[in-house]
C-alpha cells in the first residue's frame, strides 16, 4: 500500500488501517447527495487502486459500489470510460477557472478511479498524464490521485504485458512524466518542511511537536517514493540534458543522501519559511528521510 493513504486519517477521515472498512461504512451512512457523491468516489478510489484487495475487502467494496449506483464498476467501456474523464478533467482546463475545493478534493478521486478501472492502452496512459498535469495545476486538489496514477504508470511500464503501449508513446512521455512527479514530490516534500518548521515552534517533548515530527515522517514517506519514481524513469528521456534536471533525485536514493533534498526543499517554501528552516538543525529531518529511503523498493 502507498504511504500516502497513512495520511487519509486528517484528510479523509478514514481509518488509515482500515481504510476500505471505513470508507463503506461512509458511504453507508451518508445521507445528503454530495456526501453520497464524496464517499462513493473514495471507496471506488480505494477499489481501483487496489487498496480494497489487500484489505480483502475486494468483493465488498465493489456490492457496496453498484448498490450505490455506481454502475461503471461492472463495465469495461474503455470509450466510455475516456469520454467521462475527459469530460471531468475539462472543467479544469482553460484561463481563469474557478473550482469548488472540496468538490475536487473527491472529483479527483474519482477522475484516477475511473482511469484505473479503464482497461489499458495507450490512449488511457496518455489521458493519465493529461489528467496529472490538470490536476496538480490546482495547489488546492489533493495529490492523492496524481501520485497514485504515476506510481500505477510506473508499475505497468516495468510488466511486459503493456511495453507495446509504452513503445508507441510520445517522444516527451517519459520528460513529461518525471516533471509531474518532481511536482507531487515537491508538494509532499513543502508540507514535510513546513511540519519541521511547526515541530521546531513548539515546546521539546510536547504532543503536538510530536505529531508535527509523525506528520512530517509520513509526508517524507510520499516524497521519496516520488523522488524514486524519477530516479527509476529519467533514464528513459531521450535528452541527455533533461536527464541531468533530476540528478540530485538518483544522488538521493542511491547514495543515501539527504542533502540534495533539503537543498531542494528551501525552493518550495515562502522567504520566511525558508529563512527559518535554514537556521533549524537539519538531524532530526535528515534521520526521517534516510528511513523513508529505507522503505523504498530495493533495486
Amino acid at each position: 500500500m502507498r504511504p500516502n493513504f497513512q495520511l487519509w486519517n486528517e484528510r479523509y477521515h478514514l481509518d488509515p488501517y482500515a481504510l476500505t472498512k471505513s470508507a463503506i461504512l461512509d458511504l453507508q451512512t451518508a445521507l445528503l447527495p454530495e456526501k453520497q457523491h464524496a464517499a462513493k468516489a473514495v471507496l471506488f478510489f480505494l477499489y481501483t487502486s487496489g487498496v480494497a484487495k489487500e484489505e480483502r475487502l475486494e468483493i465488498q467494496a465493489k456490492t457496496e459500489l453498484i448498490k450505490a449506483g455506481e454502475q461503471i464498476v461492472l463495465s469495461a467501456d474503455r470509450e466510455k470510460i475516456i469520454d467521462e474523464v475527459e469530460a471531468l478533467i475539462e472543467k479544469l482546463s482553460g484561463q481563469n477557472v474557478k473550482i469548488d475545493e472540496q468538490h475536487w478534493k473527491y472529483e479527483s478521486l474519482r477522475v484516477a478511479a475511473l482511469l484505473l478501472h479503464a482497461p489499458f492502452d495507450t490512449v488511457v496512459m496518455e489521458t493519465m498524464i493529461d489528467a496529472v498535469t490538470l490536476l496538480l495545476r490546482w495547489k488546492s486538489i489533493p495529490a492523492d490521485a496524481s501520485f497514485i496514477l504515476l506510481w500505477n504508470l510506473y508499475e505497468k511500464a516495468l510488466l511486459p504485458i503493456y511495453k507495446r503501449f509504452f513503445a508507441v508513446a510520445e517522444p516527451d512521455f517519459w520528460e513529461n512524466y518525471c516533471a509531474l512527479s518532481l511536482k507531487v514530490m515537491g508538494r509532499y516534500l513543502h508540507d514535510a518542511a513546513m511540519e519541521y518548521i511547526l515541530y521546531y515552534e513548539e515546546p521539546p517533548g510536547s504532543q503536538i511537536s510530536v505529531s508535527h515530527l509523525e506528520r512530517c515522517a509520513k509526508l517524507l514517506d510520499v516524497a521519496l517514493e516520488a523522488c524514486y519514481l524519477i530516479h527509476r524513469l529519467v533514464p528513459f528521456i531521450t535528452a541527455e540534458i533533461d536527464r541531468h534536471i533530476y540528478d540530485f533525485c538518483t544522488e538521493v536514493i542511491t547514495k543515501s543522501n539527504p542533502q540534495p533534498l533539503i537543498t531542494y526543499s528551501y525552493r518550495l517554501l515562502d522567504l520566511s519559511s525558508e529563512d527559518f528552516f535554514i537556521t533549524l538543525p537539519k538531524e532530526q529531518i535528515n534521520t526521517l528521510i534516510l528511513k523513508s529511503i529505507s522503505k523504498l523498493p530495493k533495486e
